[in-house]
């Protein structure tokens, strides 16, 4: 993920970006769209299921996983998505999180068994788990523009998903119940209506995919193939999206069960909130027409910060995001609840402000008290602002501060990411842009709120610098 997102940042600096990932549901009961042939969704907003990244529970023993996985199945989980179970680096080198024998692979064994650990605890608490093959970063360059690259990559794929049967399903047959591809398609210009090169590439792109398909009909013909691909607003129309994975699914040989599962691409900023509808209903129309695969959403979980630092999303956004979902969706995923709203991970109020939501079938209401004691001190040139923490029925997520009523800066709580410290919620910044306003303009209001994790903003405190 943390990659992903750095490529990301980087494709949309050149003008092609951006990822999709996890939730589906609804507030009310909805009409299949005959007429349109869009896919029918749920009528629950509700989650169905997680992703969970290696990296971040490959240190966890039995003790934790228990934690997590009977708080998941209290909110109504049943899916895991393991992401990861190997990673080839540019440079070529493997991340491996199980016990590879393949040459490469068995080098880059971090010595946990991730994979048996996930799949023998979700066991437990009746999981229906999703493994990934594997990821070559080599992808996000690459793509369908190498296709010997790609057609050898697929090949690894197969010779993983051979070892991860051959090691898993026999002892976790009813829990290990599909397969996740981890390449990440995206809406790039080669897939426009208009491109010279579209029928190509969409080819090239079947062609290895079918590599992967094939070979699991074979080695496991009733576990699905689950994939999820992103979009970004800017780099094209929702109807070239729609023509686009009308065309590939018509082309490539996917069977009845498997999962087009896109990312919503909202947390990672492809896709505004307003424009989701309008993109989720070309999936649901490419899906319906071809009638071959499931249609799942994978509402992203998360968000960023003024400051640019990656935190939690709030329950107002992540709800507008499920529900929109929830129009066309059959089930929804998140990326990723472990990672973003787990108590164990997070503050617990943002899985307090969700098992609000899903218990009454709306949002918590309740507005923070006002931060307290707000002062602003001039000092080594900049201003050093200060307030007490607030306190809230649901839980504070972070502060706002605002100066001359813009939004210059959003303190959320943060992630614990397996060190074994409490997440903080800092109640103090600096403006090292103060003086020199105060030069010019001889004065400065500043204003703070707290937001909790529902999303509600209390009352300003405000403090005039002179």
């Amino acid at each position: 993920m943390k990659n992903k997102l750095a490529k990301l940042i980087s494709i949309s600096l050149v003008g092609a970006f951006m990822l999709l990932t996890v939730g589906c549901a609804s507030g009310g009961k909805n009409e299949t769209k005959t007429k349109n042939k869009l896919t029918k969704g749920t009528d629950k907003v509700k989650l169905s299921g997680t992703f969970i990244q290696s990296w971040l529970c490959n240190p966890w023993d039995d003790e934790r996983w228990g934690k997590e996985l009977k708080n998941l199945k209290d909110l109504g989980m049943d899916i895991i998505v393991l992401g990861d179970t190997a990673v080839k680096s540019t440079a070529g080198a493997w991340t491996t999180y199980y016990p590879s024998k393949l040459e490469g692979l068995k080098e880059g064994y971090l010595g946990s068994d991730t994979v048996e650990n996930a799949l023998r605890n979700c066991k437990k608490y009746g999981f229906k788990v999703f493994v990934g093959m594997s990821l070559d970063e080599n992808w996000w360059d690459k793509f369908v523009y190498d296709k010997e690259w790609l057609t050898s990559a697929m090949n690894t794929c197969n010779d993983i998903a051979n070892e991860l049967y051959a090691n898993y399903h026999e002892m976790y047959k009813d829990t290990f119940y599909g397969w996740y591809w981890n390449p990440e398609i995206w809406n790039a210009d080669i897939f426009k209506a208009t491109s010279a090169v579209r029928d190509k590439f969409i080819d090239v792109l079947s062609d290895g995919m079918n590599i992967s398909l094939d070979y699991l009909s074979k080695l496991s013909p009733d576990m699905p193939f689950m994939f999820s691909p992103f979009a970004n607003t800017d780099l094209g129309s929702a109807d070239d999206n729609y023509q686009f994975w009308r065309d590939l699914i018509k082309k490539t040989n996917f069977r009845k069960g498997d999962i087009l599962c896109p990312m919503d691409s909202v947390g990672a900023g492809g896709t505004k909130v307003q424009y989701l509808d309008k993109w989720l209903e070309a999936y649901s129309k490419a899906v319906a027409e071809t009638g071959k695969i499931k249609f799942w959403a994978n509402c992203e979980d998360f968000d960023y910060t003024v400051q640019g630092d990656v935190c939690t999303a709030d329950m107002g956004r992540f709800s507008k995001q499920m529900e929109i979902a929830a129009k066309y969706c059959e089930k929804t995923i998140t990326f990723a609840y472990s990672h973003y709203y787990s108590p164990y991970n997070t503050v617990p109020g943002y899985d307090a402000a969700y098992r609000y939501y899903i218990k009454n079938g709306k949002l918590e209401t309740e507005a923070p008290t006002a931060p307290a004691n707000f002062t602003v001190e001039l000092q080594n040139n900049a201003a050093i602002l200060e307030w007490n923490e607030s306190s809230d029925n649901i839980g504070i997520c972070g502060y706002n501060i605002y100066r001359e009523g813009k939004l210059i800066e959003n303190i959320r709580a943060g992630l614990s990411d397996n060190v074994p410290t409490a997440p903080v919620i800092d109640t103090t910044t600096s403006d090292w842009e103060a003086k020199s306003i105060l030069e010019t303009v001889g004065q400065i209001t500043y204003d703070v709120t707290a937001v909790d994790c529902s999303g509600n903003e209390s009352e300003k405190s405000t403090f005039v610098l002179k």
